[in-house]
């Protein structure tokens, strides 16, 4: 939505009509699932596309998190079963136990784990639904500023981002708070009031009852201004992702999950940093530094020495031409899984993220419409190398030095009960050729270029 858009949104009361062309944007749908807090938000947005249902032609349910934080959780949970029945749309609570990591406050743990259980609930293609409005988008643009962010920050939160298995949407960033409760004053429908968001011990309750109304005293229209930034923060993001795809082409070996160090080189300085944040916050978990540490890491990478550093859980290390980084295997990574070429797949114990495009570069008999399997080794492997015949793959990870404690999460890729990639260190692009392929000089040895 631009800043026009948004500016006339809020200057009208808001009506579910006005939802369409958002709802409609994703080129596919399966479903739409609202995520229900019994606020008065998220009643609004349920409420909305209730109405628009016999417009809308798909599914629609909605899902409540019950975090059990506060005592009156199951007196919420009741008002959303209730509610839901009313509107006849299918509703799944979810309960789940409030967890803190290290250095984690309980708010930002309930996020955290809330945002995971409803990504673990979304259909493959479904749009979930978040009541964000445009009050909301004013106070993370300024809980942003405080924190020092940059671009990404200072662009708060998209309207649409891929999400689980499909995409999570907020359509009434356009409306304010107000306009949202009117409409549901309007139509006599009741909202739970959350006492904790009267608490201005939390950042954003301090902005909402302090911050914002003394600023609006002296310039009213500050909340549309501020979305408005945001919104102008998301263009100049668009242009810096641009950017950082483009030096991602040049110097991300997808096969091995690393950047070629000669080639990030010969990029201006600027945009090394744009292709160094976006490298590390592929796969998951994602890799924050600081602006001082990203520009240390750069000004070593560029002087060419070995790195060897931790960042949280993960291990970055350079050599002169490779900058890699590993995790910790996660516990529950499954010992095989499909993946569709339509989509890129993350593989989170390693930080690797496999790109279809480049793949298929590889083997351009395959498609967007292919499955493929992902397994973990389980022993016994053969592969094909150039001018060497059949080898055991366990003998080939030796002379290839991969270490001992990798070789066991190494990802296979298989076209059937075809091995075509071992990521990172061998493919055979020739196995599954429609007509006999003549080799090219890369693959020659049969390894990775």
């Amino acid at each position: 939505m631009s800043g026009t858009d948004s500016r006339r949104a809020t200057a009208e009361r808001f009506h579910p009509e006005a939802l369409l062309p958002h709802l409609q944007s994703p080129p596919v749908v399966t479903g739409y699932c609202v995520a229900l807090s019994g606020g008065a938000d998220s009643v609004a947005l349920l409420c909305a596309l209730a109405a628009l249902r016999p417009r809308l032609r798909k599914p629609l349910r909605a899902l409540h998190v019950h975090h059990g934080l506060q005592r009156e959780a199951d007196d919420w949970a009741a008002f959303c079963r209730d509610l839901c029945a009313t509107l006849d749309v299918p509703l799944d609570v979810i309960e789940i136990t409030v967890e803190r990591q290290r250095r984690e406050s309980l708010e930002m743990a309930a996020r955290r784990q809330r945002y995971d259980a409803l990504a673990a609930r979304l259909g493959s293609d479904e749009v979930l639904l978040t009541a964000h409005h445009l009050d909301d988008q004013a106070e993370t643009l300024l809980l942003h500023l405080f924190r020092g962010a940059g671009v990404d920050g200072l662009a708060a939160m998209p309207p649409l981002r891929p999400f689980g298995r499909g995409v999570l949407m907020r359509p009434l960033l356009g409306w304010s708070r107000a306009s949202l409760t009117g409409y549901l004053r309007d139509r006599g429908q009741r909202w739970i009031d959350d006492p904790s968001n009267a608490d201005t011990g939390f950042d954003r309750n301090y902005l909402r009852h302090v911050v914002l109304p003394t600023i609006e005293a002296r310039w009213p229209a500050v909340r549309v201004s501020l979305a408005r930034a945001a919104e102008l923060q998301a263009e100049q993001r668009v242009i810096d992702d641009r950017i950082a795809d483009s030096g991602l082409r040049r110097c991300y070996r997808f096969e091995r999950g690393t950047l070629q160090l000669p080639a990030l080189r010969e990029l201006p300085s600027e945009h090394r940093r744009l292709v160094l944040r976006r490298w590390l916050r592929l796969g998951q978990p994602r890799i924050q530094l600081s602006r001082e540490r990203l520009l240390a890491l750069e000004q070593a990478l560029v002087r060419g020495g070995c790195v060897e550093q931790r960042q949280g859980d993960a291990l970055l290390y350079a050599s002169r031409k490779r900058l890699a980084k590993s995790f910790p295997p996660a516990a529950d990574m499954p010992d095989e899984l499909r993946w569709r070429l339509d989509r890129p797949l993350h593989l989170a114990d390693s930080g690797i993220v496999l790109e279809p495009s480049q793949l298929l570069r590889h083997f351009p008999s395959l498609s967007a419409e292919t499955d493929l399997r992902v397994t973990r080794r389980r022993g016994g492997e053969i592969i094909h190398v150039g001018g060497r015949g059949h080898r055991p793959l366990k003998k080939m990870l030796q002379e290839w030095g991969v270490p001992a404690p990798l070789r066991a999460r190494l990802p296979l890729i298989w076209l059937n009960d075809v091995l075509i990639c071992v990521v990172g260190y061998w493919i055979r692009s020739n196995a599954i050729s429609v007509k006999p392929a003549v080799r090219s000089p890369d693959a020659a040895d049969g390894r990775l270029r």
